[in-house]
């Protein structure tokens, strides 16, 4: 399994940073899709590997009331895609509690998390 913590400790430092801890953060917008009656999110993308979400590897989500929260974990969904582009697909009756189609949400990754929430 791929050891993301380990890869994000071989980012060399330069003389700038050096002594610094250097938090990897990735923020964006995205509009939330529809499929079969129910909101879907869908995330796809080499930049998922550098915080952890890697095809083949475990991912959880919390439900909560104005975000979800995305997780590696040990068990739970495994992590699709092809060669080495992973996907993460969320359609469920759960995420439309949450988030409607068409709704705009934050989407922020840090190192084995991905917090969506909606734009206020």
């Amino acid at each position: 399994m791929f050891d993301y913590l380990a890869t994000l400790g071989d980012i060399a430092a330069t003389p700038r940073t050096a002594g610094k801890a250097r938090i990897m953060k990735r923020e964006s917008k995205i509009t939330v899709g529809g499929h079969r009656g129910n909101a879907r999110i869908w995330l796809q993308g080499k930049w998922l590997v550098k915080f952890g979400f890697v095809r083949g590897a475990h991912w959880l989500v919390d439900y909560g009331q104005d975000q979800i929260t995305i997780r590696t974990a040990e068990a739970g969904r495994i992590i699709s895609g092809k060669g080495d582009v992973p996907v993460l697909d969320i359609n469920s009756a759960q995420l439309t509690a949450v988030f409607k189609a068409g709704e705009a949400v934050d989407v922020t990754a840090t190192a084995g998390k991905i917090v969506i929430r909606k734009q206020l």
